[in-house]
């Protein structure tokens, strides 16, 4: 209840933590069911977005184009985001293995993680830089 402090505020969380964390943690749980808010929640979307960001700054990886139809399919099925977060993960994932000799890999991971509204590119304040 609110009245016993268990709410937990996107504002708050703003400043604290980069806001595409933010948005990665929420697209853990789809838009029509309800769910109870967690501090893992957060850690593990800072996390997966730290191995998004550098995954995005290597030269090359696996075929991106089957992670943007999987996104995209995943979209189109009822705004399912959590299918679409772990289908770009999956190529962060490849990337980082060191699968695939696609030059666009990097590209297509920004694009399919651009269709979730994460920027791989954004500058972004210190405060909100994981450093460890």
């Amino acid at each position: 209840s609110k009245s016993l402090g268990n709410l937990v505020f996107v504002r708050n969380l703003r400043r604290m933590h980069d806001p595409r964390a933010i948005r990665l943690a929420l697209m853990a749980h789809h838009y029509r069911g309800g769910f109870e808010w967690f501090d893992y929640d957060i850690d593990d979307a800072i996390t997966r977005l730290d191995r998004l960001v550098t995954a995005a700054r290597r030269p090359r990886g696996p075929n991106p184009a089957p992670t943007l139809a999987a996104v995209r399919s995943a979209l189109d099925d009822d705004l399912d985001t959590a299918t679409a977060r772990d289908a770009v993960d999956l190529l962060a994932g490849g990337i980082l293995a060191g699968s695939g000799n696609y030059p666009t890999s990097a590209s297509g991971l920004a694009a399919a993680a651009a269709l979730l509204g994460i920027r791989l590119d954004a500058t972004l304040p210190d405060s909100w830089v994981r450093t460890t």
